[in-house]
Protein backbone atom coordinates (compact mmCIF):
# COMPACT_ATOMS: atom_id res chain seq x y z
CA UNK A 1 0.00 0.00 0.00
CA UNK A 2 2.67 2.50 0.98
CA UNK A 3 4.45 1.83 -2.38
CA UNK A 4 1.20 2.73 -4.58
CA UNK A 5 0.58 5.61 -2.54
CA UNK A 6 4.57 6.80 -3.22
CA UNK A 7 4.35 6.16 -6.72
CA UNK A 8 0.64 7.82 -6.68
CA UNK A 9 2.25 11.41 -5.51
CA UNK A 10 5.03 11.49 -7.50
CA UNK A 11 2.71 10.97 -10.24
CA UNK A 12 0.91 13.80 -9.07
CA UNK A 13 4.21 16.24 -8.27
CA UNK A 14 5.33 15.45 -11.84
CA UNK A 15 2.09 16.42 -13.62
CA UNK A 16 2.17 19.64 -11.75
CA UNK A 17 6.01 20.32 -12.22
CA UNK A 18 5.09 20.17 -15.78
CA UNK A 19 2.24 22.47 -15.55
CA UNK A 20 4.46 25.33 -14.13
CA UNK A 21 6.98 24.89 -16.45
CA UNK A 22 6.86 28.85 -18.24
CA UNK A 23 5.54 28.87 -22.00
CA UNK A 24 7.15 32.08 -22.63
CA UNK A 25 10.87 33.10 -23.28
CA UNK A 26 11.67 36.63 -24.45
CA UNK A 27 13.19 35.91 -27.94
CA UNK A 28 16.92 37.44 -28.40
CA UNK A 29 17.64 39.25 -31.29
CA UNK A 30 19.99 37.13 -32.62
CA UNK A 31 18.91 33.76 -33.45
CA UNK A 32 20.68 30.60 -34.35
CA UNK A 33 22.63 27.95 -33.72
CA UNK A 34 24.15 26.32 -36.32
CA UNK A 35 27.56 25.84 -37.56
CA UNK A 36 29.93 28.55 -39.25
CA UNK A 37 29.43 26.25 -42.47
CA UNK A 38 25.76 25.81 -42.43
CA UNK A 39 25.08 29.38 -42.69
CA UNK A 40 23.76 28.81 -46.57
CA UNK A 41 23.08 25.46 -46.41
CA UNK A 42 19.86 25.77 -43.99
CA UNK A 43 16.92 27.15 -45.43
CA UNK A 44 15.65 28.62 -42.40
CA UNK A 45 12.09 30.66 -43.03
CA UNK A 46 11.62 31.57 -39.89
CA UNK A 47 12.08 34.99 -39.02
CA UNK A 48 12.30 36.83 -36.10
CA UNK A 49 9.51 40.83 -36.01
CA UNK A 50 11.14 42.81 -34.32
CA UNK A 51 10.64 46.62 -32.62
CA UNK A 52 11.49 49.51 -31.23
CA UNK A 53 10.03 52.18 -28.69
CA UNK A 54 9.53 55.87 -30.12
CA UNK A 55 8.11 57.57 -26.81
CA UNK A 56 6.90 54.21 -25.29
CA UNK A 57 5.18 54.04 -28.25
CA UNK A 58 6.37 50.23 -30.12
CA UNK A 59 6.91 50.70 -33.63
CA UNK A 60 7.50 47.74 -35.78
CA UNK A 61 10.73 47.10 -37.40
CA UNK A 62 10.11 43.89 -39.51
CA UNK A 63 12.87 41.15 -40.38
CA UNK A 64 16.39 41.52 -40.69
CA UNK A 65 17.44 43.39 -43.94
CA UNK A 66 19.61 40.73 -46.02
CA UNK A 67 21.51 43.26 -47.83
CA UNK A 68 23.89 44.50 -44.94
CA UNK A 69 24.98 44.45 -41.82
CA UNK A 70 26.94 46.40 -39.17
CA UNK A 71 30.36 44.89 -37.67
CA UNK A 72 31.87 47.06 -35.13
CA UNK A 73 35.35 45.86 -35.06
CA UNK A 74 37.62 45.60 -31.33
CA UNK A 75 39.35 49.10 -31.52
CA UNK A 76 43.14 48.63 -33.24
CA UNK A 77 41.95 46.56 -36.11
CA UNK A 78 42.86 48.49 -39.39
CA UNK A 79 40.75 48.85 -42.99
CA UNK A 80 43.01 46.29 -44.22
CA UNK A 81 42.57 43.93 -41.58
CA UNK A 82 38.84 44.41 -42.15
CA UNK A 83 38.84 43.33 -45.54
CA UNK A 84 41.16 40.24 -44.74
CA UNK A 85 38.00 39.31 -42.30
CA UNK A 86 35.74 39.84 -44.82
CA UNK A 87 37.09 37.32 -47.26
CA UNK A 88 37.46 34.69 -45.17
CA UNK A 89 33.69 34.38 -45.22
CA UNK A 90 32.00 33.55 -47.81
CA UNK A 91 28.38 35.10 -47.03
CA UNK A 92 30.22 38.30 -46.13
CA UNK A 93 30.63 40.65 -49.78
CA UNK A 94 32.48 43.66 -48.96
CA UNK A 95 33.02 46.89 -47.01
CA UNK A 96 30.44 49.63 -48.33
CA UNK A 97 31.67 52.50 -45.78
CA UNK A 98 33.51 52.40 -42.28
CA UNK A 99 32.51 54.86 -39.47
CA UNK A 100 32.62 55.02 -35.71
CA UNK A 101 29.63 56.11 -33.81
CA UNK A 102 31.92 58.29 -30.69
CA UNK A 103 32.40 55.43 -28.96
CA UNK A 104 32.92 52.16 -31.08
CA UNK A 105 33.35 51.18 -34.74
CA UNK A 106 30.75 50.60 -37.15
CA UNK A 107 31.29 49.07 -40.01
CA UNK A 108 29.11 48.34 -42.89
CA UNK A 109 29.10 45.33 -44.46
CA UNK A 110 27.30 44.03 -47.65
CA UNK A 111 26.21 40.43 -48.08
CA UNK A 112 26.08 38.29 -50.94
CA UNK A 113 22.66 37.65 -52.24
CA UNK A 114 20.46 34.71 -51.95
CA UNK A 115 20.58 34.84 -48.32
CA UNK A 116 17.24 34.45 -46.10
CA UNK A 117 16.58 37.04 -42.76
CA UNK A 118 16.90 33.45 -40.94
CA UNK A 119 20.02 32.82 -42.36
CA UNK A 120 21.28 36.60 -41.71
CA UNK A 121 20.32 36.07 -38.10
CA UNK A 122 22.59 32.96 -37.69
CA UNK A 123 25.20 34.71 -39.73
CA UNK A 124 24.94 37.67 -36.76
CA UNK A 125 25.47 35.38 -33.94
CA UNK A 126 28.21 33.49 -35.66
CA UNK A 127 30.26 36.89 -36.06
CA UNK A 128 29.39 37.93 -32.90
CA UNK A 129 31.75 35.17 -31.38
CA UNK A 130 34.43 36.29 -33.56
CA UNK A 131 37.46 38.07 -31.24
CA UNK A 132 37.79 40.89 -33.90
CA UNK A 133 34.21 41.40 -32.93
CA UNK A 134 32.80 43.76 -30.44
CA UNK A 135 28.97 43.65 -31.85
CA UNK A 136 27.39 42.23 -35.13
CA UNK A 137 23.78 44.24 -36.16
CA UNK A 138 21.42 43.88 -38.38
CA UNK A 139 20.15 46.76 -40.80
CA UNK A 140 15.66 47.34 -40.93
CA UNK A 141 14.15 48.74 -43.77
CA UNK A 142 12.84 52.25 -41.78
CA UNK A 143 9.21 51.96 -41.76
CA UNK A 144 9.00 55.64 -42.64
CA UNK A 145 11.04 55.68 -46.01
CA UNK A 146 13.04 54.11 -48.13
CA UNK A 147 16.13 54.03 -46.04
CA UNK A 148 17.91 51.36 -43.82
CA UNK A 149 18.02 51.75 -40.47
CA UNK A 150 21.14 50.29 -38.84
CA UNK A 151 21.94 49.17 -35.38
CA UNK A 152 25.16 50.21 -33.80
CA UNK A 153 26.40 49.92 -30.45
CA UNK A 154 24.80 52.59 -28.58
CA UNK A 155 20.72 53.75 -27.61
CA UNK A 156 19.88 56.96 -26.40
CA UNK A 157 17.35 57.44 -23.55
CA UNK A 158 15.65 60.09 -21.22
CA UNK A 159 15.40 59.45 -17.40
CA UNK A 160 12.27 60.74 -15.73
CA UNK A 161 12.33 63.64 -14.01
CA UNK A 162 13.58 62.67 -10.33
CA UNK A 163 15.95 60.52 -11.45
CA UNK A 164 19.58 61.10 -11.30
CA UNK A 165 22.74 59.81 -13.86
CA UNK A 166 23.45 57.41 -9.93
CA UNK A 167 20.26 55.80 -10.78
CA UNK A 168 20.80 54.84 -14.23
CA UNK A 169 24.46 53.63 -13.56
CA UNK A 170 22.58 51.07 -11.48
CA UNK A 171 21.03 50.33 -14.34
CA UNK A 172 24.02 50.28 -16.66
CA UNK A 173 25.89 47.73 -13.97
CA UNK A 174 22.94 45.30 -13.92
CA UNK A 175 22.85 45.05 -17.73
CA UNK A 176 26.20 45.36 -18.47
CA UNK A 177 25.97 48.61 -20.26
CA UNK A 178 28.24 51.64 -20.43
CA UNK A 179 27.32 55.55 -20.19
CA UNK A 180 29.21 56.93 -23.37
CA UNK A 181 27.27 60.60 -22.97
CA UNK A 182 25.12 63.02 -21.04
CA UNK A 183 23.29 65.04 -23.87
CA UNK A 184 21.37 67.05 -21.87
CA UNK A 185 19.76 66.89 -18.13
CA UNK A 186 18.35 63.67 -18.03
CA UNK A 187 19.30 62.58 -21.80
CA UNK A 188 22.11 60.13 -21.68
CA UNK A 189 23.62 58.31 -24.97
CA UNK A 190 24.95 54.27 -23.76
CA UNK A 191 26.59 51.58 -25.47
CA UNK A 192 25.66 48.05 -25.44
CA UNK A 193 27.90 45.72 -27.17
CA UNK A 194 28.15 41.29 -27.38
CA UNK A 195 29.30 41.42 -23.20
CA UNK A 196 26.26 43.26 -22.12
CA UNK A 197 23.10 41.68 -21.72
CA UNK A 198 21.86 42.52 -25.50
CA UNK A 199 22.72 44.38 -27.97
CA UNK A 200 21.79 48.10 -28.47
CA UNK A 201 18.14 47.55 -29.57
CA UNK A 202 17.42 44.57 -26.78
CA UNK A 203 18.83 47.02 -24.47
CA UNK A 204 16.90 50.18 -25.86
CA UNK A 205 13.53 48.18 -25.25
CA UNK A 206 14.64 46.74 -21.73
CA UNK A 207 15.59 49.99 -20.84
CA UNK A 208 12.10 52.06 -21.66
CA UNK A 209 10.67 49.21 -19.36
CA UNK A 210 12.76 50.24 -16.18
CA UNK A 211 10.47 52.30 -14.08
CA UNK A 212 13.32 55.32 -14.14
CA UNK A 213 13.89 55.70 -17.79
CA UNK A 214 10.98 57.94 -19.84
CA UNK A 215 12.03 57.12 -23.50
CA UNK A 216 14.74 54.77 -24.78
CA UNK A 217 15.89 54.08 -28.55
CA UNK A 218 18.70 52.65 -30.54
CA UNK A 219 20.51 55.87 -32.19
CA UNK A 220 20.14 54.13 -35.67
CA UNK A 221 22.62 54.25 -38.76
CA UNK A 222 20.99 55.84 -41.27
CA UNK A 223 21.56 53.99 -45.15
CA UNK A 224 20.42 56.81 -47.09
CA UNK A 225 21.00 55.72 -50.36
CA UNK A 226 17.20 55.02 -51.36
CA UNK A 227 15.97 58.16 -50.14
CA UNK A 228 11.95 58.92 -50.63
CA UNK A 229 9.20 58.85 -48.61
CA UNK A 230 6.71 55.81 -48.97
CA UNK A 231 3.60 56.96 -50.08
Amino acid sequence: MDTFLRKYWLGILIIFNLGCQLDYVEPLLIQGQAGEADARKKPATDCSEYFYFYEQTRVMLGEVNTSKIVLGFREGVTSEQKAAFIAKHPYLQSIQNELNTGSADATIVLLTTGLTCAQVETVLNQLAKKQEIRYANPFFQSPIDESLLGITNQFILNLKPGYTSEDLEKLTRRTKTRIVEQLGEGIFILSADKYSAGNALQMANKFSQFRQVASSEPDFLYDLQSPGLKL
